[in-house]
């Protein structure tokens, strides 16, 4: 690879939100404002299905299974190996 060729990607940033009732964060952590948000969806009774569309990296699979590290839910993840290498 020549030297001469770089890439140079800027820091992902979400702002941040107070943290939702009932969840529990290590000290000075916080979430974004898409993880509220996909938290409250899962939350909610009444949808079905969620989708979170957040950069690769910002924390959307902390937003998914938060619920399920802080209660007493199951879950199953499939994660597409060939979108994430091509997304990287």
């Amino acid at each position: 690879m020549s030297e001469n060729y770089r890439i140079t990607l800027k820091p992902v940033y979400s702002q941040t939100v107070p943290t939702p009732d009932g969840v529990k964060l290590p000290k000075d952590w916080s979430l974004s404002w898409h993880q509220a948000a996909t938290l409250e969806a899962l939350r909610d009774p009444n949808i079905d299905v969620v989708f979170n569309t957040a950069m690769t990296g910002d924390g959307k699979s902390l937003a998914a299974y938060l619920e399920v590290l802080q209660g007493e839910f199951s879950a199953i993840g499939l994660y597409p190996t060939n979108e994430l290498a091509r997304d990287q």
